[in-house]
């Protein structure tokens, strides 16, 4: 196994001066201008739609509400603005937090919908670098972070992933000439959000993420002195609002339906969203759905294999099972589903890969994650052994995600998508750990690390019931993917569209459709429910469904 470098500085750097570069055309400047005018526009919109709400609010606390203003996106301010309308929550105290980056623009973007009250987030990480440097001097080894006693008893885990995230690395290195100013970070947000928490009598945090230093400080902390978190995420163009509760509600992130949901949904009910999730994976297998995941491994690596074709590429027998294990992005917060087995996903990469060496019972293809090439950083290229057994090999990029898929006899993930899509298609799936489906009856699911080593290294899929975990993984697509058959004209781009989403938006705010009211409806009721997560609540008191974001 290499040993995990540093982040490649002069790679990125040249990156950046290119883009910069591209910043200074007149072309540029004048899509500045326009996007400009068009955010006014649809920031005054959100103004008039949260003065008059369409509906009757739902009950919230007395005490003033925090906004998050850290991450300017034209898709968050649409998601607050509707949790606002239908919370009734421009009638109250609301105090805009700004952060170190696009203040300004945030600035303004909390003047149009008429929030005057501000709290300056920007962090002066000096105070903080001699209890950095403390931690620091006992700390012979990454995985002891994970140990660290810090205030407000934030886990290590939730400190360990900000530096994986800063790093862009696969495991934290303790040599990086950064690190003991990203510590001293992480403290200061801490006591940063230590102080706001207690500035005020709070009824409500929203916040646009729960994970990193700030938004996992924030989170952790309120829900840690019982203020109430809505975080506005969204997801396949729909809102994805989810409740923090309690400080162990930070690692349990994803909007989906848990095993329990499943097994409580109504027959009807039940065979319609495994109709939906069936024809939304199918379409996604063949690179008609257009999130950002799906584009990379169904649609940009489009190189056509099957079985044979896999097989004389790297020599093996046609007849012996080629087990497929996918690898999630190294530092997208690996701990923030629940994982608790492993150090990081490099931790759980060589343990695998130590089991794939061990058991020759199969033909291993280890595959990278497909938003590798948009994440940038290290790569499973960059960890995977120089000198691995003839039956281990690294899965060439370019070969179609779902061609792979299908030729593999069995898969193993962390919590990657590809164990729905997988299950769904009848291939017998392994978690490694906690994640998101972990416990809904469609993936084998070893209870500790030990237990996973052991079962890597044996024909563990032999005795899957493909069939049911077919049908258990349709329905969970059905509601995680799936949406209610009225919301089509409220469908939104990808946040990573930036300013691109703006025209949409402002279209569908102009014709006010009727889907808008039943989505307010739908948010106040869900807030008065005490349910967790928005969108599983939302398919499971809905009748018809439909899919947004594909196309034939």
């Amino acid at each position: 196994m290499t040993t995990p470098s540093l982040p490649r500085p002069f790679d990125r750097g040249l990156r950046r001066l290119v883009s910069g570069a591209r910043q200074l055309s007149p072309a540029a400047a004048v899509r500045r201008i326009k996007t400009d005018r068009q955010r006014s526009s649809f920031e005054a919109q959100l103004a008039r739609l949260t003065a008059n709400s369409l509906v009757e609010p739902a009950a919230i606390g007395p005490g003033p509400v925090l906004v998050d203003g850290t991450f300017d996106n034209p898709n968050y301010w649409m998601r607050y603005s509707l949790l606002r309308a239908a919370c009734g929550l421009a009638s109250r105290q609301e105090v805009g937090l700004t952060g170190p980056w696009r203040r300004r623009e945030a600035a303004r973007t909390f003047q149009r919908l008429g929030i005057s009250a501000l709290a300056d987030g920007r962090i002066d990480v000096g105070p903080f670098r001699a209890a950095a440097q403390a931690l620091l001097a006992g700390t012979t080894d990454a995985r002891a972070i994970m140990d660290w006693q810090l205030p407000e008893g934030l886990p290590g885990s939730i400190l360990y992933d900000g530096l994986l995230k800063r790093q862009r690395a696969a495991s934290v290195s303790l040599g990086h000439p950064h690190l003991l100013d990203h510590v001293a970070e992480a403290l200061g947000e801490l006591d940063f959000a230590a102080r706001l928490v207690a500035s005020r009598p709070w009824s409500l945090f929203a916040l646009s993420h729960a994970i990193n230093f700030r938004y996992g400080a924030l989170a952790w902390t309120a829900a840690r002195h019982g203020i109430p978190v809505v975080v506005c995420f969204g997801n396949y163009g729909t809102p994805r609002y989810w409740r923090v509760d309690s400080p162990a509600d930070v690692f349990d992130s994803v909007d989906r339906p848990t095993g329990a949901v499943l097994d409580a949904l109504p027959a009807a009910r039940a065979g319609a969203l495994t109709a939906t999730g069936a024809e939304y994976l199918r379409r996604r297998l063949a690179g008609l759905t257009d999130d950002i995941g799906s584009i990379y491994a169904f649609q940009r690596n489009n190189q056509v294999v099957d079985r044979a074709a896999i097989a004389s590429a790297m020599a093996w027998p046609l007849d012996r099972p080629i087990v497929t294990v996918y690898a999630s992005n190294w530092f997208d917060f690996p701990h923030a589903a629940g994982m608790t087995q492993y150090r990081d996903f490099l931790d759980w990469t060589q343990v695998t890969l130590a089991a794939a060496c061990a058991y020759k019972g199969a033909s291993w293809l280890f595959r990278a994650h497909p938003c590798d090439q948009w994440y940038g950083g290290e790569t499973l290229s960059d960890v995977m052994p120089t000198e691995a057994p003839p039956h281990v090999r690294l899965c060439p990029t370019a070969w179609h995600g779902a061609h792979v898929m299908a030729a593999s006899d069995a898969v193993i993930t962390v919590h990657g998508t590809v164990g729905i899509e997988a299950a769904m298609i009848g291939k017998p799936v392994m978690v490694a750990d906690v994640g998101w489906y972990h416990d809904c009856g469609f993936t084998v699911w070893p209870k500790t690390a030990a237990a996973y080593a052991a079962l890597a290294q044996s024909p563990w899929w032999r005795d899957v019931d493909t069939a049911t975990a077919s049908s258990r993984a349709a329905a969970f697509a059905g509601i995680y993917f799936g949406a209610p058959a009225w919301q089509p004209p409220l469908v939104s781009g990808d946040d990573s569209e930036q300013g691109g989403l703006y025209q949409r938006l402002i279209a569908w705010l102009a014709e006010r459709p009727p889907a808008l009211a039943r989505e307010l409806e739908t948010i106040a009721a869900w807030m008065a429910s005490g349910e967790r997560f928005y969108h599983t609540y939302k398919m499971r008191t809905t009748d018809s469904y439909t899919l947004t974001n594909v196309h034939d």
